[in-house]
């Protein structure tokens, strides 16, 4: 063998080896360094975005504080006030308490109200049971139904399924056991005196109305300053959409402000105060507590933003 030839051919190639992978770990890095380079570029970029979102959170959280509170009031109270008017024993050999179908059922309308691809949005999810109607009650499906829940403390839906997203939820047996629960142990006469209280001055809807004017006009100004940010970061070289992050808590917090300013206002029902159907007035009152679980749902949202 001729070593004289051989090892510098052998040590040449190892070089060349060594500078293949010398070559590799220095495009390695240098990628490295542009991606650290363009992580801090966003960050510099897209600071004015991530501190006027800081800001705007904690100013809506704290200016929606008291409406949080009384949203929830309203829901869970006012249940407890309606069960005074209860003939409970005309429920069944059973029943929940009043207060429990109320929550539920407004909970069960809400939840349909939130997560619907049937409607454009969740204040028509929850007004449609009133411009569609809850038709075709009779007795036989009253007892056909009092055969699977008397007697029962689970949730409603756990008792007879959840409604289906894609129908509408007047059809669902969860849903109509509530309004016939409703019906059945309260009069009449006693849902629109309940009803016609509840507009009255210092009553719950006046309340509400009193605490969400003040507090719809930061909603307002809080959504014109977000879209302003995330406008004057659409045509630069880092758009909002770049910042993944940053990008899904102003989607987020865009939910929160558009539900409040769209769909939480408690004048929307205001159309329906002298409601002339007797009949209706029972759905009248649960769809004004779902619409007010709904806004303590996104407020709640808002608060998980607010303390993170």
């Amino acid at each position: 063998m001729d070593w004289f030839n051989t090892v510098p051919a052998f040590l040449s190639a190892v070089a060349s080896v060594g500078a293949v992978v010398a070559a590799f770990i220095s495009l390695r890095i240098s990628k490295q360094a542009i991606s650290i380079s363009e992580s801090n570029a966003l960050a510099s970029h897209h600071a004015s975005a991530t501190i006027r979102y800081s800001e705007v959170v904690q100013e809506l959280y704290q200016a929606s504080h008291n409406l949080s509170d009384l949203s929830y009031k309203m829901w869970v109270e006012w249940a407890r006030e309606i069960g005074s008017y209860d003939n409970y024993h005309k429920g069944g050999k059973d029943p929940r308490p009043l207060r429990h179908v109320l929550t539920n059922g407004s909970e069960m309308l809400s939840k349909y109200s939130s997560n619907n691809a049937r409607w454009i949005n969740s204040s028509q999810a929850v007004l449609s049971t009133l411009r569609f109607g809850v038709s075709s009650f009779s007795e036989q499906e009253y007892q056909k139904l009092l055969k699977i829940a008397d007697g029962e403390y689970r949730n409603f839906e756990e008792v007879f399924g959840s409604p289906v997203r894609t129908k509408y939820i007047a059809e669902d047996p969860a849903f109509r056991w509530v309004c016939y629960q409703l019906n059945k142990r309260i009069s009449f006469d006693d849902w629109k005196l309940i009803w016609s209280n509840a507009w009255q001055d210092d009553n719950w809807f006046h309340k509400y109305a009193s605490e969400y004017e003040k507090v719809k006009p930061c909603f307002e100004q809080a959504k014109k300053s977000l879209s302003l940010e995330k406008s004057r970061l659409a045509h630069s070289a880092f758009p909002l959409s770049n910042n993944k992050v940053l990008n899904n808590k102003y989607g987020q917090i865009f939910t929160v402000i558009d539900h409040v300013i769209e769909h939480a206002n408690i004048g929307n029902l205001a159309i329906y105060r002298d409601w002339d159907y007797p009949d209706e007035m029972s759905l009248l009152v649960l769809c004004a507590m779902a619409t007010s679980f709904n806004l303590h749902s996104q407020l709640d949202n808002l608060y998980v933003l607010a303390n993170e």
